[in-house]
């Protein structure tokens, strides 16, 4: 009982997280902006803390390293070969989903492993979809993607957008050294959840492809054992408060 209540506590949080993050985030920027004393960021949250404060040029030098670390890796586009030919996902996305922004993001949501793209391919051409037409399938079908879409996109918004070059140098004389080795240390931890999460929607959809051959049994499993799932939530989860975290240490 205590472990269903648990659960059902965190899906709750991630739906209302849904509703601020995603896609939103970069439709809405002025509400990164809500915040203005930057110690309260994270303040009331139940995240671990920096160990310790650097200094400011150090926590700066880190913060603009990191920074361009994670730009160069996520801006990459590296696809794998699959028998010597680039993979392609078999799938009228923009058809059945005309809302989902950028069908790339499948790619980079599961890191372009084949395997992973080919094992959703089976899994979306499994399901009852169907152009113009919502039903439970589609539901679940849509969830999954908005899960690879914000893998793909939600530190990589911090990076390119909220901590470009020029709000970098900026921050180099108008911020504190707490500030800073926050934002590094949160941005880090956002990373490191994000890669967990991709990880872990890899495994779980090829076990998912691998193990079921009919609709019921792949719209089951697709509940159960990838959007439910604990492997998924609690990276995903941890995901969303550390860029929460870094949003609104940012500021405007």
């Amino acid at each position: 009982m205590a472990r269903i209540s648990m659960l059902l506590c965190i899906v709750f949080l991630i739906a209302c997280k849904q509703e601020n993050y995603g896609i939103d985030v970069e439709k809405n920027p002025e509400k990164v902006g809500s915040k203005k004393n930057f110690d309260l960021c994270g303040k009331d949250e139940a995240v671990i803390k920096p160990a310790k404060i650097d200094s400011g040029y150090l926590a700066f030098y880190k913060l603009n390293r990191m920074v361009e670390t994670f730009r160069q890796k996520l801006n990459a586009k590296t696809f794998e070969f699959f028998y010597d030919q680039k993979i392609v996902f078999d799938f009228p996305i923009k058809q059945i989903f005309p809302l989902y922004d950028n069908p790339d993001d499948i790619y980079e949501g599961l890191g372009y492993n084949p395997i992973a793209i080919k094992s959703l391919e089976l899994i979306l051409n499994t399901l009852n979809l169907e152009p113009n037409f919502i039903n439970e399938d589609s539901r679940r079908a849509y969830s999954l993607l908005l899960y690879l879409s914000d893998v793909a996109n939600m530190v990589k918004l911090i990076v390119n957008e909220k901590l470009d070059d020029a709000t970098l140098e900026r921050f180099k004389s108008e911020r504190t050294s707490e500030d800073l080795t926050k934002m590094h240390f949160y941005l880090d931890r956002a990373m490191a959840n994000r890669e967990i999460l991709k990880r872990k929607l890899v495994e779980h959809i090829v076990r998912v492809a691998e193990y079921n051959f009919t609709r019921e049994s792949i719209f089951k499993s697709l509940m159960g054992d990838i959007l439910y799932h604990m492997d998924i939530l609690q990276p995903y989860f941890n995901m969303l408060q550390n860029i929460d975290i870094v949003l609104c240490l940012v500021g405007n």
